[in-house]
């Protein structure tokens, strides 16, 4: 094999190849072919992906073998970049499991192969141990974003049914021309409310749910809310919003019931689900969200579509602290003290949230993979972090006009619950619906190769699908 090590001018150290001797020199196609052959997975798999195969020898015989996978490769030697045509996605310069999550769901990544080409595995020895320990790390995420999937999505469609039964009013919301600020709920967020409070007049205030008790206890009243959470307890952080403020949230989110029946909701939704379809159904407009781990990345792609000048966060702390997580009060911090005891201290809970969290860094890595963040900062006297190129700034520039108080307009809806029930009816036993909404369930029968273990996964499965529809059945129909 016929390699060059040359010296980079920031001092790493990069490979040219004379020839194509990274390949048998007598019979490349031969050898890709025996390579593909001792290949084996018990699982036919959804993704393949193989590490520096150099020129594109393997991919007719992997075709060959898995004619439903996406077959992709790692290119670690520019020498090859010319041959590429034949593969489905090429990973360059990205970690796998970044771009793993970035195009594929949870349960293809968990279906895929990784392997190495015989010479790479020999020149990229530390490389490969690092793409391999990645590969894994993307694996365990998304057995437990499946599993988690699982958990919310059964909770999304019973949302979305009493979201369409009740919601009264719904919002459009018009250009703004003024700098947006949005609230998020970090222990930063105490040191800025002076001045929120001092101007408010001067920009469009959005708050993120879990801001809004923070807000109201000063006698802030933000122009939109944002909550996209599933779960029960989300809800908390809204109850004592006024009734004239405009709700941003999916079908998805957990609204209580009068909230929806007495404040305009600015319906968005999501471009996957089952429930992505109920609004045409039902022929009411809504606002195209992304989804995302975390409202404030929802709200920020929302805010960008419809902002015209500056974006700013507050409270976007991104880091575990020595103290309380979130600025006071909060619904998190009331709920949790009510189970302090002398065993197990105030003190003791809070100090853990100076350890490491896992969602943490998801939140945060997504902020730091943010491209166009020309007009958006990050407000925060002390950073403990970056968020990769959003800037921070100790104050933001208000040298703006006092704003409109207009930004919405307001109609009464009427949904025909009767035919969002139909509809519902005839997608419910379908195998689409069963992946969607049971997705941990659906892996896990496709992952069976006993046929005793794979008729109880299945007849567990039909038992929670019949639970499930029980449910809407007592929400939607007056069967």
């Amino acid at each position: 094999m016929n390699i060059k090590y040359l010296e980079a001018k920031n001092g790493e150290r990069t490979f040219s190849i004379d020839s194509i001797m990274f390949h048998s020199l007598y019979s490349p196609d031969k050898e890709a072919h025996r390579f593909t052959e001792n290949l084996e997975f018990p699982v036919s798999p959804k993704i393949i992906i193989l590490i520096e195969p150099g020129y594109s020898y393997c991919y007719k015989y992997l075709k060959q073998k898995f004619p439903d996978s996406k077959i992709g490769i790692i290119r670690l030697i520019d020498n090859f970049s010319d041959s590429k045509s034949e593969w489905d996605f090429i990973i360059n310069k990205e970690p796998i499991d970044d771009y793993l999550f970035k195009h594929f769901s949870e349960d293809e990544i968990i279906d895929t192969l990784l392997f190495t080409w015989n010479s790479a595995s020999t020149i990229f020895k530390d490389n490969i141990s690092e793409i391999y320990n990645n590969w894994k790390a993307a694996i365990k995420t998304s057995r437990t974003l499946l599993i988690t999937r699982q958990y919310f999505e059964k909770k999304w469609v019973i949302n979305a049914c009493n979201f369409f039964k009740y919601m009264n009013k719904t919002a459009t919301i018009h250009k703004i021309n003024l700098p947006v600020v949005i609230t998020a709920s970090g222990p930063s967020l105490k040191n800025q409310i002076p001045f929120i409070k001092q101007n408010k007049e001067k920009f469009f205030l959005a708050a993120l749910s879990s801001s809004v008790s923070v807000l109201l206890k000063n006698e802030i009243k933000p122009d939109l809310i944002f909550t996209t959470d599933g779960g029960f307890w989300a809800g908390k952080h809204l109850n004592k919003i006024d009734e004239n403020i405009v709700l941003a949230c999916s079908q998805e989110s957990y609204i209580p019931k009068k909230l929806l029946k007495k404040n305009p909701v600015l319906p968005l939704t999501y471009t996957d689900g089952v429930t992505k379809d109920f609004y045409s159904i039902l022929n009411i407009k809504a606002q195209t969200a992304q989804r995302n781990p975390t409202v404030s990345g929802t709200a920020l792609e929302f805010i960008k579509g419809i902002a015209g000048k500056e974006i700013y966060f507050f409270g976007l702390d991104m880091n575990n602290t020595r103290g309380f997580s979130h600025t006071q009060p909060n619904y998190f911090e009331t709920e949790s003290s009510s189970f302090d005891n002398r065993i197990k201290s105030k003190e003791t809970r809070i100090i853990r949230n100076s350890f490491s969290s896992s969602q943490l860094e998801l939140y945060k890595r997504w902020f730091e993979q943010l491209t166009d963040t020309d007009n958006i900062f990050r407000v925060i006297d002390n950073p403990l972090n970056k968020l990769g190129k959003i800037r921070d700034i100790k104050t933001m520039n208000i040298n703006h006009a006092e704003k409109i108080t207009n930004f919405f307009n307001t109609d009464i809806c009427t949904a025909d619950i009767q035919k969002l029930y139909n509809h519902i009816k005839s997608i419910w036993n379908s195998e689409a619906w069963k992946k969607q909404i049971f997705p941990a369930d659906f892996v896990a029968i496709n992952h069976s190769n006993d046929e005793a273990a794979r008729k109880k996964f299945i007849n567990q499965l039909e038992e929670k699908n019949k639970n499930l529809q029980d449910k809407i059945r007592k929400i939607l129909s007056n069967e």
